[in-house]
């Protein structure tokens, strides 16, 4: 049996029992950044820690995907802290595992020998990276390196050697047996056969096990790096939990830190950045455009979403966890091309979800928006509003003109406007540099958003203002959510098709019933099943919040406390809802996920599609999978009526449970739910 890795609560509960976070209570504010990949969260938490950029690279901050960790930071007076929590060996291990397989895969079709190289050094999921670890390849490596970086280079070399060595000796057999298959096997077929074959012969091989085991002993041997002065915890194979220190110097801390944090070139194979799951940071951190007064913050940084005009990505259940616990959250997005799909999609999770209170957007790159039809600063700034204008429409169609409408009220005084500008993409200039107008304007930016935040108040629940709900309506809403969920999927899965949905190649359908079967890990890369069911359902639970039959007292409130009212039953539905999902999807059917994981040979993509949506019947059924369970039964019923289908669609578990937490959430967030 496989031992499982750490939750992500879990970690964030051992940081918690090193250096705990202060909430509101003692004084500190707790600011969530979300945002797409690239918009410039990092940067502007930068902004907030007072970073130097021109000699203090952290945290690192590149075009890339350089945000791969759970990062937190807490500004508050006293020495220098931190404490790091590590990946699982389990986890370290499978990846290893994946990107010696990836290379093989790459060898084996005859591709350029930097490829091979690349897929063994950085693993498709972009967080994984054992360059960073053991150091580049000497296809990859820059003429100047240095006599350390070469031998690493040689060492990966060996690796890269072996891994070729081991594909060469199976080569043979798996054309020989590509050669035994039916003339009329498709492309597809013949690849998916052609990679299941090298991977099963490869980890058959001991050698390929030893190659494992080397490069695993290797990555061991990198956290001999750790200062001398920080407390370690090891699990019983000896392998790092957690590494907490404490400094009072700055300087003695950001190279400490920087083990952990970099991606720098010239540190390549002297890292342990890839290895870290997360960290968390407190110390005298200020911002230099407000030196008079020292702000109290907590800083929370997570992954960013990919990003395209329309593809949809969803925030993380992670994520989207800490809506409560924070008490501002931040949507970066990008200036120049505002209010895309992934930015759209943040915002209406956290309308939906019940916290737009909490709400505050900051568009970066502003130094972008520029043209001969913009006369000033505010006919830019309202170039940008137009984006957001748009989107807030959208919102009043989607969930109502009382979402739309409060929703502007409360972004009153919470868009900010802000320009990075290169070569530094910071604020920070030199004693003798005079800031131009752009850096003054976003210094006052800056200030404002400060501020704003530092006086954010819990809104009051409303008083002797109670809804009513019928639950006979519920019905209706939840079943578009789980038809919408399953149409997404079963596209994406290529069981059928969807003019919104690109399929996915099958290699990453695998991957993601590896990751459940292995770890149940819930998404992989942008396939997330647990993430994409929540937002359905907390959308359409949304929508049937927003329509309740009667209001008490019936002439009682203004529009802003009726939604006040609102958001906290969805608050309540939302926080009860990931533990049912998770459960339903992924814990209580992983034998069924095992099943799709083991699915091999030619056509077996398919059957291993057809696993997996059967799965998903079971948590988001829909009257398809009712029908089919009719005519299952002995005898089946004499008339599949609508009226049939649809009281075994409301005795179906699911539905039952669902239903249930919608009305534990109502009566918990003051309503009332009737049935009439």
């Amino acid at each position: 049996m496989i031992e499982l890795p750490l939750h992500p609560l879990d970690f964030l509960e051992r940081r918690e029992q090193v250096l705990p976070l202060p909430t509101l209570a003692k004084g500190y504010a707790r600011v969530l950044f979300v945002g797409t990949t690239g918009s410039g969260k990092t940067t502007l938490m930068r902004e907030f820690l007072g970073i130097n950029p021109t000699t203090e690279n952290f945290p690192p901050a590149s075009g890339g995907k350089t945000t791969t960790a759970d990062i937190e930071f807490v500004l508050t007076p006293g020495p220098y802290k931190a404490v790091v929590t590590f990946l699982s060996q389990e986890v370290v291990l499978t990846y290893v595992r994946e990107c010696l397989l990836a290379a093989a895969q790459a060898y084996y079709k005859q591709e350029d020998p930097k490829a091979v190289a690349g897929a063994l050094l950085e693993h498709a999921e972009q967080r994984f990276r054992l360059r960073y670890i053991l150091g580049q390849s000497p296809l990859l490596l820059r003429r100047d390196a240095s006599i350390e970086e070469q031998q690493f280079a040689a060492i990966i070399q060996s690796y890269q050697n072996a891994i070729c060595a081991l594909v060469d000796t199976v080569r043979a057999s798996i054309e020989d047996e590509l050669d035994h298959l039916e003339a009329d096997v498709s492309d597809e077929d013949h690849d998916i056969h052609a990679q299941y074959q090298l991977e099963q012969l490869l980890v058959t091989k001991y050698s390929f096990q030893a190659l494992i085991n080397s490069i695993i002993a290797a990555i061991q041997q990198r956290f001999q790096r750790l200062p001398s002065g920080g407390k370690l915890e090891v699990d019983d194979n000896q392998w790092p939990l957690s590494w907490s220190f404490e400094t009072p110097g700055r300087q003695d801390f950001l190279r400490t830190i920087h083990l952990f944090s970099s991606n720098h070139y010239t540190s390549f194979g002297k890292l342990l950045t890839p290895l870290v799951q997360g960290f968390r940071v407190a110390g005298p951190f200020r911002p230099w455009w407000r030196p008079d007064l020292a702000p109290r913050l907590v800083l929370i940084d997570g992954e960013g979403l990919g990003h395209t005009p329309k593809t949809v990505d969803n925030l993380s259940p992670y994520t989207t966890s800490l809506f409560e616990k924070v008490d501002a959250i931040v949507l970066v997005d990008h200036a120049k091309s505002p209010m895309q799909a992934g930015a759209q999609a943040i915002l209406e999770t956290v309308v939906a979800s019940g916290y737009a209170s909490k709400l505050f957007i900051s568009f970066t790159h502003f130094d972008e928006v520029h043209g001969d039809n913009f006369a000033d600063r505010q006919a830019r700034e309202e170039h940008v509003k137009n984006s957001l204008d748009q989107t807030l429409l959208d919102i009043g169609i989607k969930f109502g003109q009382r979402n739309k409408q409060t929703l502007k009220r409360s972004l009153e005084g919470r868009v900010f406007f802000l320009s990075f500008p290169p070569p530094s993409h910071s604020t920070k200039q030199r004693d003798d540099q005079v800031p131009s107008e752009e850096i003054i304007e976003t210094q006052g930016e800056l200030r404002r958003m400060l501020e704003a935040i530092e006086t954010i108040e819990v809104p009051p629940p409303p008083d002797g203002l109670q809804p009513t709900y019928n639950e006979n309506r519920l019905f209706s809403f939840i079943i578009k959510a789980f038809q919408a969920f399953r149409a997404r999927w079963r596209a994406l899965m290529a069981i059928s098709s969807s003019p919104e949905v690109r399929p996915e190649h099958w290699t990453r359908i695998q991957a993601l019933s590896s990751r459940v079967y292995k770890w149940s890990q819930e998404e992989y890369q942008n396939l997330k099943p647990v993430a994409d069911l929540m937002r359905e359902t907390t959308e359409q639970v949304r929508k049937f919040l927003e329509q309740p039959v009667r209001w008490t007292p019936p002439d009682y409130g203004s529009e802003e406390m009726r939604q006040a009212a609102i958001d906290q039953i969805a608050r309540e539905f939302y926080q009860r809802l990931y533990n049912f999902v998770r459960s339903r999807m992924i814990i209580t059917p992983r034998a069924d996920w095992t099943t799709a994981y083991r699915r091999s040979g030619p056509g077996q993509a398919k059957v291993r599609a057809r696993d997996i949506d059967a799965i998903y019947s079971t948590v988001a059924p829909t009257f398809t999978d009712v029908g089919k369970r009719l005519d299952a039964q002995d005898p089946p019923p004499s008339t599949a009526t609508q009226d049939i289908m649809e009281e075994n669609w409301n005795g179906d578990d699911s539905i039952l449970q669902l239903t249930t937490l919608v009305k534990e959430a109502i009566l918990a967030g003051g309503g009332r739910i009737i049935r009439q």
